[in-house]
């Protein structure tokens, strides 16, 4: 089938469109497919790769669960997990367990950032609260300092930077 005969039934979209679409490149969904990831692209008769709705809803797919924290790796065992399976109750009773552990991580993660975001909070504003005490020298002190605005230890990210810069260890911008 050529892809003009392709585009009366559906609509054909090159690799390249769809990479771009997808905030990809097209070697991402050539892999992607090699994996099994994607259904096989079909070809024009000059062997350029053709994609149909099918495939971008699968490369959304795919991109989706790898934002949500899902490797390759993981995606590719849940499909065969799905392909292997004896009934497609027993398929779904193993997608629905992957997701679930997935869920659960990422709760995790969400109550970690939440709990970071609300530290940089408040360090940013005893940052704005820092009146520079009367043009003292920036040193190890004003770490204290801030801890003692924020009234928490600040986060240890921003501590180290900070420590970094009294000391003067650390690169310099150019």
């Amino acid at each position: 089938m050529s892809a003009q005969e392709m585009s009366v039934t559906e609509p054909v979209v090159r690799i390249g469109a769809v990479a771009r679409l997808l905030g990809l490149t097209p070697r991402a969904l050539r892999y992607w497919e090699q994996r099994g990831l994607l259904p096989p692209a079909r070809r024009t008769a000059g062997g350029t790769r053709v994609y149909g709705d099918e495939h971008v809803a699968a490369a959304r797919g795919v991109t989706q669960l790898k934002r949500a924290g899902f490797s390759l790796d993981d995606i590719c065992a849940v499909q065969a997990g799905l392909r292997q399976s004896r009934t497609a109750l027993g398929g779904m009773g193993d997608l629905a367990a992957a997701l679930a552990d997935r869920e659960e991580r990422l709760r995790v993660l969400i109550t970690d950032l939440q709990a970071l975001h609300a530290q940089l909070t408040a360090a940013r504003e005893s940052v704005l609260r820092c009146d520079g005490c009367e043009g003292k020298t920036y040193d190890e002190d004003c770490i204290d300092c801030l801890d003692e605005r924020s009234g928490q230890r600040l986060p240890c990210c921003l501590r180290s930077v900070l420590a970094a810069a009294a000391t003067g260890r650390g690169e310099t911008s150019t």
